[in-house]
């Protein structure tokens, strides 16, 4: 059975599903656990627990014991794989019958401490073993394979064992839109946003919500990018990174997400009063005049619009903060809602 990388990190709506089933965080994900889970869902009944892809509740016992049946045979494979691994390392160099003969002793003694064989060759050759009349002739042939091993945990030769991250270690921060992914997820989805998110996406059109600041006297509403826009992003993250704009990762992450915010901000309110107004990148043309002071047009537009937001728009250090956050929750609400959009009680 194929599974998942171990350093695959596991979002909280898998995790949910799969506590129901005895699975703990750090343990593998089997690789057809999808097609599982698709087939278990065709004939189980709806959740009323929302964030559930299946409810153990409302499974038969059958299928129960099917899926932990499935997440079982996983983590023996996966243990199954990290013990053959260990016994190639120790092995390397050695002829085939003294690694088949390790690998037996290694499984015999899985539990134990491991198993210490002396290699003499390098002082003087090892006698050849006869067979007692009561010992079958292959144990005499058994006994002489036993010199062709080495020291297994040689401090000199034997690499270190590798650092293996686990499932439940997350990367720091979303590579879409920067979520510090070590915070709680509390994004909230009301009846209203459900409803926009169906009448945008049935008549292709963009996703839009305003947020409000300081008890709503600033107010900033936020577009979806279309999928043009943002391949139109990346590529100018390419030419970004060419010329040397970057000094690290850090920087090349930021610089995604200030393009993203600056093509995704709409308008800008203060007392109900529209302050400033970013136009859609597609329109943005070399006649086109941005008002922010040294506007370039010979620039590229995502470049151009950047500037615009962070000079013009969201010059102070702390709107740039607040703002940029409130895009976070934005992206957070529009990817939940795509997440949401394939469960059966997504109302």
């Amino acid at each position: 059975m194929s599974t998942d990388n171990p350093a695959q990190y596991v979002s909280e709506y898998t995790k949910k599903t799969l506590l129901q089933f005895d699975w703990q965080p750090g343990d593998p994900i089997p690789g057809d656990l999808s097609a599982v889970l698709a087939d278990i869902r065709e004939r189980t009944p709806p959740s009323k627990t929302p964030g559930l892809f299946v409810d153990i509740a409302n499974m038969s016992a059958e299928d129960i014991a099917l899926l932990k049946t499935t997440l079982t045979r996983a983590k023996v494979a996966v243990e199954a794989e990290k013990r053959r691994q260990q016994i190639d390392r120790a092995t390397a160099g050695l002829s085939e019958s003294a690694r088949q003969l390790y690998a037996k002793l290694a499984e015999k003694d899985n539990e134990k401490a491991e198993t210490q064989i002396i290699d003499d060759r390098k002082t003087a050759a090892a006698p050849a073993a006869t067979a007692t009349e009561s010992e079958p002739a292959a144990a005499a042939e058994t006994s002489e394979q036993v010199v062709d091993t080495v020291n297994l945990k040689d401090p000199l030769t034997e690499p270190p064992e590798p650092l293996v991250a686990t499932q439940d270690t997350p990367p720091p921060f979303c590579p879409r839109c920067s979520w510090d992914l070590r915070r709680e997820f509390d994004i909230e989805i009301t009846d209203l946003d459900k409803e926009a998110f169906i009448a945008v996406t049935l008549g292709n059109e963009r996703f839009k919500k305003t947020f409000e600041l300081l008890g709503g006297k600033y107010k900033v509403r936020f577009r979806g990018l279309l999928a043009e826009e943002n391949t139109i992003i990346h590529h100018q993250m390419l030419l970004d990174q060419r010329d040397n704009h970057f000094l690290s990762d850090t920087e090349w992450f930021l610089r995604l997400f200030e393009y993203r915010l600056a093509c995704s901000i709409e308008e800008v309110l203060l007392d109900d009063k529209l302050v400033a107004s970013i136009p859609e990148l597609e329109t943005v043309t070399d006649k086109t005049q941005l008002p922010n002071k040294g506007d370039d047009p010979k620039k590229p537009a995502t470049v151009r619009l950047r500037e615009y937001a962070l000079v013009g728009v969201l010059r102070s250090e702390i709107t740039r903060r607040l703002v940029g956050n409130q895009f976070r929750l934005f992206q957070r609400l529009y990817e939940t809602l795509e997440a949401m959009a394939l469960e059966p009680n997504f109302w």
